[in-house]
C-alpha cells in the first residue's frame, strides 16, 4: 500500500512539473510571440528593445530587466530598461554609459559568451557600489548575439537577498538567444532608417547649397547684366532704332531667364517653408495651382525641419501628378496634427488608376516618409480618384502594451 501510494506522490509530482513546464514554455512563445509581432509592424528599435527588456523581465519575476551594448574599451551603454511595478526607479547608471569592471557578470559575459551570475556583494568595481546603493542583491547577465557577434547583455537585477532559481541563467539565456532575432532585424531596420536619413538630410541640404549659389551668385549676375543692358539701351542714339529694339529683346529675354531662375530657385528649397512653415508653405503651392483645391489645415506648431521639408515634396509631387495624370475638377488637401503625429491627405476626384510602380513620381516620396519614421499609402481605384495618406511621428510613440 505504501508502495503505491510512493508512486502514485511520484506520478503525480512528475506530471505537476511537466505541467509547470508546458505552462513557462507558453508563457515564453506568447512573449516572443509579441515581441515578433512589433518587429513586423515595423516598430521603432528603441521600442522593440523596450518590450524585449519587458518580456524577459516578467518572465523570470525580475525587479529590473536592462538591455546594454558592449561598447570598445570596455564600456557598456544602457539600451533599455524595464522596471517591475511597484519597484523604484533606478535610473541610468553614470549617465547611461560606465566601464563594466573586471569582476561584474556582463565582464563575464563578454569574456565567455555564456551567462553568468553574481552577489553584488562579491563587484568590487564601480558599478557594483552603484547596485549595492539601490539595494539590489543578485545580477543575471545572458550573451546578445547579432549576426554571429557579441552584440551586448540582457541584465535581470534583483531586490535584496531573495534567492534565485538555480536555473534563471539557463532558461533565460535559452529565451534571449531567441529574442536574438528580433533584436537583430530592429537593429538592421535602425541602420536602414539611418542611412536613407542621411541621404535625405544630404539631398535636402545639397538644394539648399544650390538655391543659395542661384540667389548669391547666378541671380545677382543677371540682375547687373540687365541694369547694364538698360543703361546701354539708354545711351543708343534715337536714330538707331535697330539697335534699340535688340537691346529690349535682349532685357526682355533676360528677364524671363531671371523669372524661370526664381522658379528653380523656389523648387529647390522654397523660402515660405523655412519662414512661415508648412501651413503656408503648402498654401503658396495651391495658391498658384489651377485646379480648384480645398484646403483644411490645423498645424498649430512648426515641426523638425526634415518633417516639414518632406510633407512639403509630398504635396508638391502630389499635386503636380494630379495635374498631369488626374485630368481632376477638384483637389483637397488636409494637414492634421494627431496623436503626435502629421496626418496628409491629398484627395482628388480625377481618374484613378494611378500605380507608383510604373513611374508616378512618389515611388521615391516613400522613401522619403520612410527616413523620417513615416509611413504612405496610395488608394487609386480606376474612376474613383486618387487619394494620398501620409502620417510622421512627430513625437514619442511605442506602439507596445505591456501584458496584463
Amino acid at each position: 500500500m505504501w508502495a503505491a501510494m510512493g508512486s502514485l506522490w511520484a506520478a503525480f509530482r512528475l506530471n505537476t512539473r511537466r505541467c509547470s513546464r508546458f505552462r513557462l514554455m507558453a508563457q515564453e512563445q506568447r512573449a516572443l510571440r509579441r515581441v515578433a509581432t512589433l518587429v513586423a509592424r515595423g516598430a521603432s528599435p528603441s521600442t522593440v528593445f523596450r518590450a524585449v527588456a519587458g518580456e524577459v523581465g516578467r518572465l523570470f519575476k525580475a525587479d529590473y530587466a536592462s538591455i546594454c551594448r558592449y561598447e570598445p574599451e570596455q564600456m557598456m551603454c544602457l539600451v533599455a530598461r524595464w522596471t517591475a511595478p511597484g519597484a523604484a526607479d533606478l535610473g541610468a547608471p553614470f549617465g547611461g554609459r560606465w566601464p563594466m569592471g573586471e569582476d561584474s557578470s556582463s565582464a563575464a559575459v563578454l569574456r565567455t559568451g555564456r551567462p553568468a551570475r553574481r552577489a553584488v556583494e562579491s563587484i568590487t568595481s564601480e558599478i557594483g557600489s552603484w547596485l549595492r546603493s539601490r539595494e539590489i542583491g543578485q545580477v543575471v547577465s545572458c550573451p546578445l548575439t547579432v549576426d554571429d557577434r557579441l552584440w551586448g547583455v540582457m541584465v535581470l537585477e534583483f531586490l535584496g537577498s531573495r534567492p534565485v532559481p538555480a536555473d534563471t541563467e539557463d532558461r533565460a539565456n535559452e529565451f534571449v538567444q531567441l529574442a536574438a532575432c528580433t533584436v537583430a532585424q530592429a537593429e538592421g531596420r535602425a541602420e536602414l532608417i539611418d542611412s536613407r536619413t542621411r541621404l535625405v538630410m544630404a539631398s535636402d541640404e545639397a538644394r539648399r547649397r544650390i538655391e543659395r549659389d542661384l540667389h548669391d551668385g547666378t541671380q545677382q549676375r543677371l540682375i547687373t547684366l540687365g541694369l547694364t543692358l538698360e543703361a546701354a539701351r539708354a545711351r543708343v542714339p534715337p536714330q538707331d532704332e535697330e539697335l534699340s529694339r535688340s537691346l529690349s529683346l535682349a532685357v526682355e529675354e533676360l528677364s524671363q531667364v531671371q523669372a524661370q531662375l526664381r522658379e528653380i530657385a523656389h523648387g529647390l528649397h522654397p523660402a515660405i517653408l523655412a519662414k512661415g512653415g508648412l501651413g503656408a508653405a503648402v498654401k503658396a503651392l495651391t495658391r498658384r495651382f489651377p485646379v480648384a483645391t480645398e484646403l483644411d489645415i490645423d498645424v498649430d506648431r512648426r515641426l523638425p525641419d526634415p518633417i516639414e521639408v518632406t510633407a512639403y515634396y509630398v504635396t508638391a509631387e502630389a499635386l503636380a501628378n494630379v495635374l498631369k495624370h488626374a485630368s481632376a475638377s477638384r483637389v483637397r488637401a488636409e494637414l492634421h496634427m494627431k496623436n503626435g503625429s502629421l496626418h496628409l491627405a491629398i484627395r482628388d476626384d480625377g481618374v484613378g488608376g494611378a500605380d507608383p510602380r510604373r513611374g508616378s513620381g512618389l515611388t521615391g516620396l516613400k522613401d522619403r516618409v520612410e527616413a523620417v519614421g513615416g509611413t504612405m499609402q496610395i488608394t487609386s481605384p480606376t474612376g474613383a480618384g486618387t487619394s494620398l495618406f501620409v502620417e510622421i511621428p512627430a513625437g514619442r510613440r511605442d506602439g507596445y502594451t505591456e501584458p496584463p
